[in-house]
This record gives structure tokens, C-alpha cells and sequence, in this order.
């Protein structure tokens, strides 16, 4: 499974290197040295976010990013590393429950809960 978005490698106003993933930004770690990198979520000062990118030669080989998207007819998606999740209710409140893509192939009883693209449930319990 890919990303959603394309990868941008570029540098901040300081001159630090950042990749772009969509709407979300990753900064390198400074203890990150060589071609392999680490790289976490640029709001985790702000918010605690705990997202992360492994890069090797500039392509991300590893990483719990959360992605929300659409899928390819056009319905919501959130991919969390490299599980993906449909949008099966969404709340006027903006509350949303999203069940792992494999429920109906293999049962798998993985889902999360957002509340306006925040993650504030996530049961991990894939059977895949």
C-alpha cells in the first residue's frame, strides 16, 4: 500500500530539511545522520503528534503518517501507516468511526474515531 500523497523533499526557511506529505509536514531528526532518516510530525511541539516517516536515499520506507484522502470513487479514506480505513459514519459534529478496508475480506476488527481529522480512538487489532 502507498501513500496518497506524493513526497516533497524540500528545506524550511531556516535551511532544515522538511518533507511535505500532502497538508502534513515532517521535519528530519537531529540525531538522524547517512541516508537513513527519521522524521517526525512537525505539529508535535503544538499538538503531541506522534507520526512518523523512515526514509532511506529520499523514499519513505516505513512510517505511522496519517493520510486522510479520498478513494477512487471519490469517498473519504484515512491511511494510518500502511493500514487503510474507510469512513463508515460521520456525526454532524464532525465525529467520524472508520473501519479497517479488510472488514468485510477477513473480518478484521480494526477502527478508529476522528473528530475533525483528529484521532481520538484507535483500536489496532488487525487480523492481517
Amino acid at each position: 500500500m502507498g501513500l496518497l500523497y506524493e513526497a516533497i523533499f524540500c528545506e524550511s526557511r531556516f535551511g532544515r530539511p522538511v518533507i511535505q506529505l500532502g497538508r502534513f509536514r515532517f521535519n528530519r531528526r537531529s540525531d538522524s545522520r547517512g541516508p537513513r532518516g527519521a522524521w517526525v510530525c512537525g505539529k508535535k511541539a503544538i499538538t503531541g503528534c506522534r507520526a512518523t516517516l523512515i526514509t532511506l536515499e529520499n523514499q519513505i520506507i516505513n512510517g505511522n503518517a496519517v493520510v486522510f484522502g479520498l478513494s477512487r470513487y471519490g469517498r473519504p479514506v484515512v491511511t494510518v501507516g500502511t493500514h487503510r480505513f474507510n469512513q463508515t459514519y460521520l456525526s454532524a459534529h464532525g465525529r467520524g468511526k472508520w473501519n479497517c478496508v479488510k472488514v468485510r475480506l477477513s473480518g478484521c476488527k480494526a477502527s478508529l474515531v476522528t473528530n475533525h481529522d483528529q484521532i481520538i480512538s484507535y483500536n489496532n487489532c488487525h487480523n492481517h
